[in-house]
């Protein structure tokens, strides 16, 4: 006897979930396939692949439960086979998420995935960034554009395989997307099906398994101490508009602030810190935009110098105006040293070198921040503290390598290296 039904290139099977829990057991998975898609159901059974009866998929007798458990499958595989006849009776095509909607009738907004993804944007507006946001506005009209007329009933169960596929073709070819780019974006999409399946919009199992590719790292940029003094110093009186930008990136440069959280500061931020001693030092306490973490940051003179000179209200615009700003304003700081950049797009190596100011953005502050404080031996524990990063990982991928200091420590050993 076997429980498979095959009818019309349709199947229904059971199957035990590979991952186990703490106790050992498995989940037992409802499998429907038809035309190469695929709907995965828990059944909500778990139980010891020893207590499985693997050819006639239910669940041996001598088991606890066994008689329960095994009329459940028997339910759910009738359920199936119900709702394909029922769909070939009203002429309709019977798809994996036809299936599903005979088989498990739920409200629209919660069977669908975009007005799902509207849901995780609108869920986290009031406590994630705009730069958060725009990311998921951006997968928003990504997905839109691979579902083409039929996106708004997009499914869960339709990101199969083949859908994945479908979006990675996409961002490679018609977005030019690079491949850390698109391992950013799968991660994004990740992140809101682990979101849709805690808050029980779709199942788990029925996600699919997305294949990040391969990372390389990215050539980032820091300014050294020489060319953040030229930029700190650059005569720029007769421009009120680079001279603002100029001072809240210096600020951010020697403070390690993300952008987002110097937009939010405000004058009740600056407090007294304690120092071991007794005695205390100006500084800052903040709540990150990003992680909604506590920080504080102690003040050196530059950067409190700045905060008095705006009367504690720095003068930040737009991430996008900033960026556009700080180029102009490196090239005005002869920050032109040649850097160069590969990049992957598929297999394809994208090679290119661009002078230094071509690259600065507002991110460029916290890593020169990152990288002088390093190369100043600071103690790394202090620094990613101070960073608010989660771990030392996260805060040696700030700092940027400095030449200078390969040099000193080649000399040790080496003796003099010719000039």
């Amino acid at each position: 006897m076997t429980n498979v039904l095959t009818n019309r290139m349709a199947t229904i099977n059971f199957y035990l979930h590979p991952k186990r829990d703490l106790q050992g057991d498995q989940l037992i998975i409802l499998v429907v396939q038809h035309k190469g898609q695929k709907l995965n159901h828990s059944t909500g059974i778990k139980l010891s692949a020893k207590n499985w009866d693997k050819r006639h998929q239910r669940v041996k007798p001598q088991a606890r439960f066994a008689l329960n458990q095994n009329l459940l499958l028997n339910n759910l595989r009738d359920k199936a086979q119900n709702a394909i006849l029922q769909l070939r009776m009203q002429g309709t095509e019977p798809t994996v998420a036809n299936i599903r909607g005979v088989m498990f009738p739920q409200s629209e907004e919660v069977a669908k995935v975009l007005p799902s993804l509207n849901k995780f944007i609108e869920s986290h507006r009031s406590s994630h960034s705009l730069g958060f946001l725009n990311k998921y506005n951006t997968l928003y009209t990504e997905l839109e554009a691979i579902g083409g007329p039929e996106a708004s009933g997009l499914h869960f169960t339709q990101l199969d395989a083949t859908f994945m596929e479908r979006y990675h073709h996409y961002l490679l070819e018609v977005k030019q997307n690079t491949n850390n780019t698109i391992a950013k974006k799968l991660g994004f999409l990740q992140a809101f099906l682990n979101w849709a399946a805690k808050n029980k919009l779709t199942i788990q199992n029925e996600l699919p398994e997305i294949q990040l590719p391969p990372k390389r790292r990215a050539v980032h940029i820091a300014l050294t101490r020489q060319e953040l003094e030229r930029l700190a110093c650059l005569p720029l009186g007769e421009l009120p508009k680079l001279e603002r930008v100029r001072d809240v990136f210096c600020f951010g440069c020697y403070t390690g602030l993300r952008y987002s959280d110097i937009e939010n500061l405000k004058p009740e931020n600056v407090v007294e810190l304690s120092r071991e001693v007794g005695a205390t030092t100006r500084g800052l306490r903040i709540h990150m935009v990003k992680t909604q973490d506590f920080l504080t940051v102690p003040l050196i003179p530059q950067a409190l110098g700045l905060l008095e000179h705006y009367n504690y209200h720095l003068p930040v615009i737009s991430n996008q105006k900033t960026n556009k700003f700080l180029k102009e304003l490196g090239q005005l700081a002869g920050l032109d040293t040649p850097v160069q950049q590969v990049r992957f797009r598929g297999r394809e190596r994208i090679e290119n070198t661009l002078p230094k100011y071509e690259l600065l953005t507002t991110h460029t502050a916290r890593r020169t921040f990152a990288t002088l404080s390093a190369s100043g031996g600071m103690n790394l524990v202090i620094l990613q503290r101070i960073l608010g990063h989660a771990n030392i990982k996260q805060t040696m991928e700030y700092i940027k390598e400095v030449e200078g200091a390969k040099i000193t420590e080649m000399e040790k050993v080496w003796g003099g290296l010719d000039d």
